[in-house]
């Protein structure tokens, strides 16, 4: 299946880099703001080790989705695939 970021025309692959830096920035941020959301209903206070968590975990989502974008290699028919 063809990753999201990814744009194939006439055989080669085109890395769609202003939507993958919007979804880092989104994941990320998302993951900050859930660990500091846990951190506030655990604990009643902010805190500081959840909101890190939450973006190191936001973090490596990206770098699985960078990695499957890099690796991607165009097959047959790819043009064809439509992905929203």
């Amino acid at each position: 299946m063809k990753p999201r970021f990814i744009e194939v025309k006439g055989g080669e692959k085109r890395v769609l880099w202003g939507r993958f830096i919007l979804f880092a920035t989104i994941t990320i941020a998302l993951g900050v703001a859930i660990g500091e959301l846990i951190a506030y209903l655990a604990m009643h206070r902010l805190g500081t080790a959840a909101p890190f968590a939450g973006g190191v975990l936001g973090l490596i989502l990206v770098v699985r989705k960078l990695i499957e974008v890099l690796a991607y290699q165009p097959t047959e028919g790819d043009e064809k695939i439509l992905v929203p």
